[in-house]
């Protein structure tokens, strides 16, 4: 009887997990924040996810180039993770701690207008930590800057048309301004 010469070759194929993505935070508003993430090493494909601080699951979600996360609360904090996946190996989280959603804008008035002096009250309409208020020419700009309510404009220009701009601020998120314009001086 001849041998038979039986002969195998057994592959093994070893992945070694990838190296977690790079994220950052693109843009952020009162409901949305958009990550962007960026692959660390060769992946198949990228993951992210964002649950509140001290609440979960996080549910992934696959990326490309960035994911914007909508429908979140206002003045929160969140925590955005994302993995890197190569051949089903997933790379550990990269993690993004206290990302903070801005406020919602808050509400103004004008409660005074005595000659060059104007006075404006705000208050919040969600939680804020801050408030940054300016007054500018209708065709002009201005650098709001930390105030309270109420704040008052002294030293304007007689008869002028103004536009005064008042923005929430939840830590470093702030909210899009609340705008009064025209608002005219006596």
């Amino acid at each position: 009887m001849a041998n038979v010469d039986l002969r195998f070759t057994l592959v093994i194929r070893l992945f070694i997990d990838p190296s977690p993505p790079i994220l950052g935070i693109v843009s952020v508003t009162y409901d949305t924040i958009r990550v962007s993430a960026m692959e660390n090493s060769t992946a198949d494909y990228l993951k992210t996810c964002i649950f509140p601080i001290g609440e979960g699951p996080c549910l992934y979600i696959a990326t490309v180039n960035s994911n914007t996360f909508s429908g979140l609360n206002a003045s929160r904090i969140y925590s955005v993770q994302g993995v890197a996946v190569f051949q089903n190996q997933e790379s550990s989280p990269a993690v993004l701690l206290s990302v903070y959603t801005a406020p919602t804008s808050p509400t103004a008035t004008v409660t005074a207008q005595v000659n060059n002096t104007l006075t404006v009250s705000f208050n919040e309409t969600s939680n804020t930590t801050a408030f940054n208020v300016c007054i500018h020419l209708s065709n002009g700009s201005c650098t709001p800057t930390a105030a309270t309510s109420p704040t008052v404009f002294e030293d304007l220009i007689h008869s002028g048309n103004y536009t005064v701009e008042i923005i929430g601020v939840f830590n470093n998120a702030e909210s899009t301004p609340a705008i009064i314009a025209p608002v005219y001086t006596g």
